[in-house]
């Protein structure tokens, strides 16, 4: 699972695009990750896992291939639930 500080985020959410910056706070992307997590029968907790997840992506700590193995270490789930959850993602919110 990969690790940063709030330090780390700070700094490289400034140097972000605008586009990017506005995506990491959009309501829709919220909405967009609560559903995936919903639909996959996640509780609560790992949906925020999720979010965190997809923050990683967005702020570059992880490439979006990285991300099946991220959700399965940050939350502890199988590789067939984590491949789905990434792929979803990766369609959703990321193209």
């Amino acid at each position: 699972m990969t690790t940063i500080s709030i330090n780390q985020a700070r700094q490289r959410f400034k140097t972000l695009p605008q586009s990017i910056q506005d995506a990491i706070f959009s309501i829709h992307t919220a909405e967009i990750v609560r559903r995936i997590g919903e639909q996959n029968h996640l509780p609560l907790e790992k949906i925020s896992g999720l979010a965190e997840a997809t923050g990683m992506v967005f702020l570059g700590f992880i490439h979006p291939e990285e991300l099946k193995a991220e959700i399965q270490e940050r939350l502890g789930a199988d590789a067939k639930l984590a491949t789905a959850l990434a792929e979803s993602l990766i369609n959703r919110v990321f193209t």
